[in-house]
């Protein structure tokens, strides 16, 4: 049976957020009439908790959340109850938004569902993924416990390389995998542009224009909030995913466990957004047993953001 997706246009006009909500031939449509500064002003807020590790903020951070989910989830319960799967669809000034950290049933929406996000109105299609060779390129300093060394062998027809050895005309050049993974310090502006660094240069939106894989894997800070990219593989249809953190992310620890959990479950599922959706999952009860705090537990759990673009899979 096909899942049952959800698609939730998310669009920002006036001083207003709109939110229209599209399963099969139900449709539902909710207004934040003049309530923009505001609501983004609490987005804002959540990122920054997150982003900042601020665990004296976490009543704060449960606050907000239930705030936006009463505004934005609540309307929508029914059609949330019906799907398996749900599809923001956003703009550059929702990129931060942390959409699927509002909860349905007092249950965040990145447990409770397979999420996937897109941009420029593109509806996502879930299609299935079956990987044929990967290229790993890991900086030690964002990868210390070779979690990509480790993911690189769950995969046939894989190089791993240090990023000593690569460069960024080698990461853009055409090969003969449709998986690429990079490992490497992210830097994002406020304007939500940015890159990854490669050695001594820089790898932003121009390198990856050259690229043509299924799936770009990021495992660098912000990267999923570069709009950059975002736009990018959107125009040049050369990515048919990218997964990448929306704040900054560990150097090892859950992001070694990430890299690891969500090749190994793609292997098996061939389908990206219930391998993020399983892989976050595991996260938030190895680091709920674990006894952390709640603000603690969302920075290594939640962080990772599936897009879907217009290219189609090998």
């Amino acid at each position: 049976m096909m899942p049952a997706i959800l698609a939730v246009f998310l669009s920002v006009s006036g001083g207003n957020i709109k939110a229209e909500y599209v399963l099969g031939k139900q449709k539902k449509q909710v207004v934040l009439s003049g309530k923009k500064n505001a609501t983004l002003k609490k987005f804002d807020a959540i990122y920054t908790i997150i982003e900042n590790k601020q665990t004296g903020r976490s009543k704060e951070l449960k606050a907000l959340v239930a705030e936006l989910s009463h505004e934005l989830v609540d309307p929508a319960a029914d059609l949330i109850a019906q799907s398996d799967r749900i599809n923001f669809i956003i703009e550059k000034p929702l990129v931060r938004c942390a959409f699927d950290l509002l909860e349905f049933k007092g249950k965040p929406l990145y447990l409770s569902h397979s999420v996937t996000y897109s941009a420029f109105g593109y509806v996502a299609k879930n299609p299935d993924m079956q990987m044929q060779g990967a290229y790993f390129v890991a900086d030690a300093s964002t990868d210390p416990e070779d979690g990509f060394k480790k993911a690189s062998k769950l995969i046939p027809k894989s190089l791993w390389e240090s990023v000593e050895n690569s460069s960024l005309s080698e990461i853009g050049r055409e090969g003969s995998y449709n998986v690429l993974a990079i490992s490497g310090h992210g830097d994002l502006n406020n304007n939500n542009s940015g890159s990854i660094a490669i050695n001594d240069e820089e790898l932003d939106s121009d390198t990856m224009e050259n690229i043509d894989v299924a799936l770009a894997y990021l495992d660098s800070c912000q990267q999923g909030a570069n709009w950059d990219f975002i736009e990018t593989f959107h125009n040049e249809k050369n990515a048919s995913f990218m997964v990448a953190p929306i704040t900054s992310n560990d150097a090892g620890d859950s992001s070694t466990l990430t890299v690891v959990w969500f090749f190994e479950e793609l292997k098996k599922t061939r389908d990206a957004a219930t391998a993020l959706h399983k892989t976050r999952s595991k996260l938030y009860e190895h680091y709920r047993k674990a006894g952390l705090d709640p603000v603690t537990i969302i920075n290594k759990a939640f962080c990772f953001r599936l897009y879907e673009f217009r290219r189609p899979v090998d």
